[in-house]
């Protein structure tokens, strides 16, 4: 990798130090392997060593021809203090530490949220600028990230890869089942505020809520009668057919 001395300027002490790092390793990794040679000059590995001082310095490696090159066995060389995981490069560690530092140096310029690492931001910017780049072949819905596609090609797979340890139902996302499990469990975490009445789903809460507020939001297209659940205008719109008949 090579830097004129302008581009060198630029590079804050951290960016030089890391680049130290990184060339050192891979340095270090390539004459091991033995399958690449390093064609650093005479003195400047001494230089890389200084490339965190400002010295800007490059290195170039080459292939030597062989009919079978002999690729890196992979190694994991760093080990994270904190969980014991193993990884091949130091880079790849200190991007991992994030994990554990809470340290998120990535910034969305439009919200605020901050993240640990680049390609999360990226995805997060979609949702400002509106960006669906996977498609569904089948429907044509578009999303932001490729694992909600994934999940969405479910509806048309009818795929339920969650099974109900209780009664075997199985589910296409892991939310559902979670809701269902509590029909088992009998837990009811959506507590109304005026009478108290527990619920298995925040959506049978809200409809609820309906009772006290006076909310009708279904209306009967004969009568102009409200409801206040569409199940309650299905029973009443019975009347109207009954009628006719």
């Amino acid at each position: 990798m090579d830097f004129t001395e302008e581009e060198w300027g630029q590079l804050n002490p951290a960016q030089r130090t890391l680049y130290k790092e990184v060339m050192l390793e891979i340095y270090g990794n390539l004459v091991l392997v033995g399958d690449m040679k390093p064609s650093l000059r005479p003195g400047q590995l001494g230089l890389l060593h200084k490339a965190g001082e400002g010295q800007a310095v490059s290195a170039r490696y080459v292939h030597p021809p062989q009919e079978n090159p002999v690729f890196p066995t992979g190694k994991k060389l760093y080990d994270c203090a904190v969980c014991g995981k193993s990884f091949s490069r130091s880079t790849d560690l200190r991007y991992h530490q994030r994990i554990h530092t809470g340290e998120k140096p990535f910034i969305c310029d439009t919200c605020g949220k901050a993240f640990s690492y680049n390609t999360n931001l990226h995805v997060h910017q979609r949702v400002h600028t509106g960006e669906k780049p996977f498609k569904c072949e089948e429907c044509g819905k578009g999303f932001n990230q490729s694992s909600n596609l994934h999940i969405h090609q479910r509806v048309h797979t009818g795929e339920k890869p969650f099974i109900c340890d209780t009664c075997g139902k199985g589910f296409s996302y892991s939310t559902n089942l979670r809701v269902h499990q509590r029909v088992h469990t009998g837990e009811k975490p959506f507590k109304c505020g005026e009478c108290g009445k527990g619920f298995h789903q925040s959506s049978n809460l809200r409809i609820h809520k309906r009772v006290h507020t006076g909310e009708k939001l279904y209306k009967c297209g004969k009568c102009g009668k409200g409801f206040s659940q569409n199940t309650d205008l299905q029973v009443h719109w019975r009347l109207h057919t009954r009628e006719t008949v």
